[in-house]
C-alpha cells in the first residue's frame, strides 16, 4: 500500500510539471517495490498489447548472463529520457494513444498526443500498434526551471491539453503488425517514421 507521501510524489509526478521529488528519488521508490499508482483524471485504457518494463541490469555481467540465457539476437536502442507511449493505427491513421501506466493499463491521452509532432498517417493503411517516447527537444530546456521529462510528463498527464504540447516530438522505437514480423520490415517503417527527427535523436536500433 502507498504511504501518503508516496502517493503525494505520484500525483505531483504524473499530473503535474512541478514534480516535489527528482527523478532520481521517484525511480528509487519505484526501485524499493513501494506501490506507486499512477493518478490521474482521465480514462483508462488497456493496451492492446502489454507495455511491461524491462529488467534493470547493473553491470555488463549481468548484462551478459541475461543475454545469453533469453536471446541469441539482441536489438539495442538508445535511451531517451521521456514519456513511454503506445500509438494505435488503424487503416494508416492514428486513432488511439495512451500512457505506458502500470504495463495493462494507462491513460487515454488521445487528444494530448495529436497537438504534439506526432505521425497522424503511415504512408500505407495497415492497422498497427506502435511504442514510441514523447520528448521536447534540448533547445527548450532554458524556458523551464525543471527536467524535461518533468515537463512532458505534466502536459501528457494533464487533465486538459494546454500550450506546450506542440513542442514535443514522438520518436518511434517499436512497431507491431501484419507484414512487419521481421527485423527489417520494422526497422524500415520506423525510420520512414522518424526521418524528420534524425538531426535530433539518435538512431533508433542497432541489431547485435
Amino acid at each position: 500500500m502507498a504511504t501518503p507521501l508516496v502517493e503525494k510524489a505520484n500525483e505531483a509526478y504524473y499530473g503535474s510539471d512541478s514534480p516535489i521529488l527528482s527523478d532520481e528519488e521517484f525511480n528509487l521508490l519505484t526501485d524499493d517495490g513501494l506501490d506507486i499508482d499512477s493518478r490521474n483524471f482521465r480514462i483508462k485504457a488497456e493496451h492492446h498489447i502489454p507495455m511491461m518494463s524491462l529488467d534493470k541490469k547493473k553491470d555488463a555481467a549481468d548484462l551478459s548472463k541475461w543475454h545469453y540465457k533469453n536471446l541469441p539476437m539482441v536489438f539495442v536502442s538508445p535511451k531517451l529520457d521521456g514519456n513511454s507511449i503506445a500509438l494505435s493505427y488503424r487503416k494508416g491513421r492514428l486513432v488511439r494513444a495512451v500512457t505506458r501506466g502500470d504495463g495493462r493499463y494507462g491513460n487515454d491521452v488521445t487528444l494530448h498526443v495529436l497537438r504534439t509532432n506526432v505521425r497522424r498517417e503511415l504512408p500505407f493503411p495497415i492497422d498497427c500498434e506502435a511504442r514510441a517516447e514523447a520528448i521536447m527537444p534540448k533547445t527548450y530546456a532554458s524556458q523551464y526551471d525543471k527536467n524535461l521529462r518533468n515537463v512532458v510528463s505534466g502536459l501528457i498527464n494533464a487533465k486538459d491539453p494546454r500550450p506546450g504540447l506542440e513542442r514535443i516530438d514522438v520518436v518511434f522505437f517499436d512497431i507491431y503488425g501484419k507484414g512487419l514480423e521481421t527485423y527489417a520490415q520494422k526497422q524500415e517503417l520506423i525510420a520512414h517514421l522518424n526521418r524528420e527527427l534524425t538531426s535530433v535523436y539518435p538512431e533508433s536500433h542497432k541489431l547485435l
